[in-house]
C-alpha cells in the first residue's frame, strides 16, 4: 500500500493520526500504537511477508539486549550472529524465488511456491538496514531498547519503510521518547507531504509512462519494435527525470508524516542533478543510504586512512558492489555499483574536486555518468542494457528519429519541462534570491501564492490518482 494511494490517504492514515492524537496522554501508548499501524501498514501491502518482519524486530530486540549486557568477546559474536541473522533474511527474500525455481528446473517440477517466492517484499532492504544499525550501535554503546515495540518502531516505522529515508537510531531513539508537537511543525508536515504527494502524482507519474513505452520497446528487440535514437534519448531523459521526482517525492512525504507525528527524518535529497562531479552527487543523492554504507561498512574496514591504497581501493570496491546489489539482484546492478566505484576512482586520481572551472562540462560529464547508471537499474540484464546503449548510439541499425517521437515528445513537453525545472535549484535559487535583495513584495506575493498554488495542484492530483494510481518504484528496494 504505497503513501500515496486511496486507501492510505483517506482511510488508513485518517484513523491512525486520530488514535495517536486521542492518546496524547500518554506517549508510551502513543508509540505502540504507531508500531502496530507500522505492522498493518506493512500487512494491508503485503500479509505474508509480516511474519519476517516481525521475526527481525524480534531477533533485534533480543539479541541487542544480550549484546549490551555481555563482555566484548561474547558481544562481538553476538553481533555477527545478529548480522547474519538479519542479512539471511534479506538473502531468502530476495533470493529464495531463484533458487526455487533452480531446483524446479532441475527436478522436473513445476514447484507452486515458485510465484510467492518470486515477489521480493518492497522495503525489506530498509527494515533489514535499520535493524543492521540498531544491533551495531548497540554493540558501540549505544542504550539497548527494553521495550521490543520501540525496537520495531524504529526498524517498521511505516512514513519510511518503503523507500527512506534511512534514520540514524540514536536521534530516533531519543525522540520516541522526547519529541514534541507543535502547529507550526504539523502544518509544515502536512505541506510537505503534500508537495511530495503532488510531485509524484503530476510530475514522476506521468512522466514514467514515456519511460516505460520507451524502455519496453526497447525490450522487445529490433524485429518486434524499432526504436529510433531520439526516442531512446528521450526514454532516457524520463526516466533520469522519474527516478529522482519519485523516489524524492517519497522522501518529502515520509518526512512530512514524521514532522505530524514529531519525528525529525533527515533529507534523503539535496539537489543532485546540480552536481559537478560523481563524487558530488552521491554525496547529494540518497544521502542517508550512502551515509548508512560509509558508517557501517566501510569505515570499519579502515576508511580511506588505510596506509595501503591498495586495500582502501578493494573496500571502496566491496562497498559499491553492495550498493549495487542493495538496489537489485542482477548483474546489471553489479555493473551499477561497478561503474560508479570507477569513476569516483578516477576523479579521485585525477583530483577532479580540486579543479576549477569548466562548470558546464563538468555538469554534463556527471549528468550523462549517471544516466548511463540509469540504464543499468532500468534494464533487467546485460543484454537489454547493451541494446538499449546501442539504440542510444544508433548502432543497432536502428534509424535516429520519427514522427511518433516527434508526436510523444510533443504531447508529454509539459511534463517533461516541469520534471526539468523540478529536478533543479532554480525555483529555491530565485526565492533565495528575492530574499537576499530585500524584496518584501515579491517574497509577499510568493508566500501568499504558495498555500493557493499547492492546494490547487493536490486536488489536480487527487482526480489523476483517482483515475488509476502508478504505484511501481523504479527499482528494486
Amino acid at each position: 500500500m504505497p503513501i500515496s494511494s486511496i486507501t492510505f490517504m483517506f482511510v488508513f492514515f485518517p484513523v491512525v493520526l486520530m488514535a495517536y492524537f486521542l492518546l496524547s496522554f500518554s506517549r508510551p501508548l502513543q508509540n505502540f500504537w504507531l508500531f502496530l499501524a507500522s505492522v498493518a501498514y506493512y500487512a494491508l501491502g503485503q500479509a505474508y511477508f509480516v511474519i519476517p518482519l516481525l521475526l527481525i524486530v524480534l531477533i533485534s530486540w533480543l539479541l541487542g539486549l544480550l549484546i549490551s549486557k555481555s563482555p566484548p568477546k561474547a558481544a562481538k559474536a553476538l553481533l555477527i550472529l545478529a548480522c547474519c541473522a538479519i542479512t539471511g533474511n534479506l538473502f531468502v527474500l530476495r533470493y529464495a524465488g531463484a533458487i526455487w525455481g533452480i531446483v524446479g528446473q532441475t527436478v522436473g517440477l513445476d514447484l507452486a511456491m515458485d510465484s510467492l517466492l518470486t515477489k521480493a517484499p518492497l522495503g525489506v532492504a530498509f527494515y533489514t538496514l535499520n535493524a543492521l544499525a540498531y544491533c551495531i550501535e548497540v554493540y558501540r554503546g549505544a542504550k539497548p531498547e527494553k521495550n521490543p515495540a520501540y525496537v520495531g518502531l524504529y526498524i517498521a516505522f511505516f512514513p519510511n519503510i518503503i523507500a527512506g529515508p534511512i534514520p540514524r537510531y540514536r536521534q530516533f531513539s531519543n525522540e520516541i521518547r522526547n519529541r514534541r508537537h507543535s502547529v507550526d511543525a504539523c502544518s509544515q508536515g502536512v505541506c510537505r507531504f503534500a508537495a511530495g504527494f503532488v510531485k509524484l502524482q503530476l510530475l514522476a507519474h506521468q512522466i514514467a509512462h514515456i519511460a516505460d513505452l520507451v524502455f519496453s520497446r526497447s525490450a522487445m528487440g529490433r524485429f518486434d519494435a524499432e526504436l529510433t535514437v531520439t526516442a531512446a534519448w528521450l526514454g532516457l531523459i524520463a526516466y533520469t527525470l522519474q527516478i529522482y521526482l519519485e523516489l524524492s517525492a517519497y522522501a518529502d512525504m515520509a518526512i512530512g508524516i514524521g514532522q505530524i507525528f514529531g519525528f525529525s527524518l533527515p533529507e534523503n535529497f539535496n539537489q543532485p542533478y546540480s552536481a559537478s562531479s560523481v563524487t558530488d552527487f552521491w554525496r547529494r543523492w540518497n544521502i542517508t543510504l550512502t551515509a548508512w554504507f560509509r558508517e557501517y561498512i566501510y569505515t570499519p574496514m579502515g576508511g580511506g586512512k588505510l596506509a595501503n591504497k591498495d586495500t582502501v581501493i578493494r573496500n571502496l570496491l566491496i562497498v559499491w558492489i553492495l550498493i549495487g546489489l542493495w538496489h537489485g539482484n542482477g548483474i546489471v546492478n553489479i555493473l551499477f555499483g561497478v561503474w560508479f566505484f570507477v569513476l569516483m576512482l578516477a576523479e579521485h586520481f585525477l583530483e577532479i574536486k580540486n579543479k576549477n572551472g569548466y562548470g558546464f562540462f563538468r555538469h554534463l560529464y556527471t549528468m550523462l555518468a549517471f544516466m548511463a547508471g540509469c540504464v543499468l537499474l532500468r534494464t533487467e540484464n546485460i543484454y537489454q542494457a547493451g541494446r538499449f546503449f546501442m539504440n542510444l548510439s544508433g548502432t543497432n541499425f536502428n534509424a535516429f528519429h520519427s514522427g511518433p517521437t516527434t508526436v510523444l515528445l510533443r504531447e508529454n513537453m509539459l511534463w517533461l519541462l516541469l520534471g526539468l525545472l523540478f529536478s533543479t535549484p532554480l525555483v529555491h535559487t530565485l526565492y533565495r534570491r528575492l530574499q537576499e535583495h530585500n524584496a518584501k513584495t515579491a517574497v509577499s506575493v510568493c508566500n501568499l501564492l504558495y498555500p493557493i498554488v499547492l492546494g490547487c495542484a493536490l486536488l489536480i492530483s487527487l482526480v489523476y490518482m483517482t483515475q488509476g494510481t502508478y504505484g511501481a518504484l523504479p527499482y528494486q528496494i
